[in-house]
């Protein structure tokens, strides 16, 4: 099973900002082995205050 990645943010969020953290995130995961068991929760901000809320999910191979 690998991970999956759900970028939410505020409505000034560009959709292509989440959409391209998500691509990312999934072309980096390719060749990792990664459970949600070695995900710990964190929070931060951007540097203009903005958050964005990042939801890692299971997915089947």
């Amino acid at each position: 099973m690998k991970v999956g990645l759900k970028v939410f943010g505020p409505y000034g969020v560009k959709p292509r900002v989440r959409e391209e953290m998500e691509k990312d995130f999934s072309e980096w995961m390719k060749d990792k082995s990664i459970s949600l068991k070695d995900i710990y929760p964190l929070a931060t901000t951007l540097p203009d205050r903005t958050t964005l809320l990042l939801v890692f999910y299971q997915t089947e191979d």
